[in-house]
C-alpha cells in the first residue's frame, strides 16, 4: 500500500513525500513519465503506452515546474527531476517512435487534447474524455483482433 501512496503524492500538494525503505517517494511519473525504455531494458520487446496527449505532443518546460524546483530546494533529486521533466517526456518520445529493431512500440493516443486535466471536477469533462479514451481503446482492439 504505500507504493499506491507514493504513486499519487504530487510536489507542492502534498508536503510530505512518502517513506519507502527509508526513502522520500513522489510520483514516479517526475522522473520517468513514460517508463518505455525502462521497459525495454527490463526486457519487454513488445510495449502499449496509453497517453493522454494527442501522438503529435512534445512538452514544454512550464512555469509550474520551475515553482515545484523552488519550493522543492531540501529535496535535490526531486528538484532537478522538474527542471528536465520536459526533456526526459520528449527523450521517451523519441524512443517511442525510433524503437530498436527487437521492439514494437504501439500508442493510443486521443485524437484531440482532453478536455479534462490533473485537477478536473467537471462532470461532464471527464465523461466526454472517458468516452473518447474508451473509443481509441476499442478501435484498437477492434484492429487487434482483425489481425
Amino acid at each position: 500500500m504505500p507504493k499506491m501512496i507514493a504513486s499519487g503524492t504530487l510536489p507542492i500538494l502534498v508536503k510530505t513525500p512518502s517513506l519507502i525503505d527509508g526513502r522520500r517517494k513522489f510520483d514516479g511519473g517526475i522522473a520517468d513519465p513514460l517508463p518505455v525504455e525502462k521497459a525495454y531494458k527490463m526486457g519487454a520487446k513488445k510495449i502499449i503506452v496509453i497517453r493522454t496527449y494527442e501522438k503529435k505532443f512534445r512538452r514544454k518546460l512550464k512555469l509550474e515546474n520551475y515553482i515545484g524546483a523552488l519550493l522543492s530546494s531540501q529535496y535535490p533529486s526531486l528538484k532537478k527531476a522538474l527542471l528536465k521533466h520536459d526533456k526526459t517526456y520528449n527523450r521517451a518520445l523519441d524512443f517511442i517512435n525510433n524503437p530498436p529493431h527487437d521492439c514494437e512500440i504501439i500508442q493510443l493516443c486521443p485524437p484531440k487534447k482532453l478536455q479534462s486535466k490533473r485537477d478536473t471536477k467537471n462532470i461532464e469533462f471527464l465523461k466526454a474524455d472517458y468516452k473518447l479514451g474508451k473509443s481509441v481503446a476499442e478501435e484498437f482492439l477492434n484492429s487487434f483482433m482483425a489481425s
